[in-house]
């Protein structure tokens, strides 16, 4: 069986009880751009946060925090990034 490079994700969206939030990844400037409600206009995020700032301070004010599965691949992204 050959080997095969696994891909990770850079961009999520999760139900939030009365909407839905989401986050992409700017994997090369470093960013996580939060959203707290997606729509046709995903260009506007609530909060860009650099990686230094994620893991100083976590998830932004206004986010609700995303189930553990999405929590476990964004800490693999940010770790391997």
């Amino acid at each position: 069986m050959a080997n095969e490079t696994e891909t990770l994700s850079t961009s999520w969206i999760w139900p939030t009880g009365n909407g839905v939030n989401g986050l992409r990844v700017d994997t090369d400037k470093e960013i996580l751009h939060w959203y707290n409600a997606i729509g046709c206009t995903c260009d506007t995020s609530l909060v860009d946060q650099r990686w230094a700032e994620f893991h100083k301070k976590g998830i932004p004010v206004g986010i609700v925090n995303p189930p553990e599965d999405v929590q476990k691949e964004l800490n693999q992204l940010l770790n391997n990034g």
